[in-house]
């Protein structure tokens, strides 16, 4: 079994749900914030068996987009000094797949 743990932009997070839930998989969906673009996210928590994993994967892939953010100042994250605003390109989402030893429903 895997966690498939994506954190995605705020806006992309009630797509993902739905779409996760209409292929029959639960998620949970947690309030975070970055700390380099001190911006709104969300963190989504889906369990999955091994097999699933492209799946799940692939359904979150196309429910979100890349988006143009900018960053001004210091930044929090790497003491970045900024003097005016730099335009980066921020991902559709940040997806760590982990190993799951145990799970329990109690």
């Amino acid at each position: 079994m895997k966690m498939v743990v994506a954190v995605v932009h705020v806006d992309d997070a009630p797509n993902i749900v739905e779409r996760l839930a209409q292929k029959g998989y639960g998620s949970t969906c947690m309030h975070s914030q970055g700390s380099f673009l001190q911006q709104e996210n969300r963190t989504l928590l889906v369990g999955v068996a091994d097999d699933r994993v492209k799946e799940v994967l692939s359904t979150i892939r196309s429910a979100v987009r890349w988006r143009r953010g900018s960053v001004t100042g210091k930044s929090p994250a790497n003491s970045m000094m900024v003097s005016e605003d730099m335009e980066i390109t921020i991902a559709g989402a940040t997806v760590f797949v982990l190993d799951v030893d145990q799970f329990l429903r109690v």
